[in-house]
């Protein structure tokens, strides 16, 4: 698989859901995993970003859209494959990244 280049703004958006993670009290050993599937999960529908002009998931920050590519992703034997061995690591990790996206949301509203 190929190396996954953040944009400066998604580097900054990774870095905010690593905060949020501390924050919300998971290990620094499940952080990391979540970071890592992510960046694997990009790298798996990388062309259906790039259709939608992203580059990365860290490029989204509608939920709704997170939740479409969770969706595609659900249907790739190979996500399927990797989620299943690494004990739902992937769909865990796209996850905390929605509650990370309505979060923000939540607070920019105030």
């Amino acid at each position: 698989m190929k190396k996954l280049v953040l944009s400066e703004e998604a580097q900054i958006r990774q870095e905010k859901f690593e905060q949020f993670m501390e924050l919300i009290g998971l290990s620094e050993r499940s952080i990391l995993n979540y970071l890592e599937a992510i960046r694997t999960c990009s790298m798996m529908v990388s062309y259906s970003l790039s259709k939608k002009g992203y580059e990365s998931i860290y490029d989204i920050t509608d939920p709704d859209e997170i939740r479409y590519i969770q969706q595609l992703l659900e249907q790739n034997p190979e996500y399927i494959e990797i989620n299943q061995k690494g004990h739902n690591r992937h769909s865990s990790g796209i996850a905390n990244y929605i509650k990370f996206l309505d979060f923000l949301f939540i607070f920019a509203k105030k």
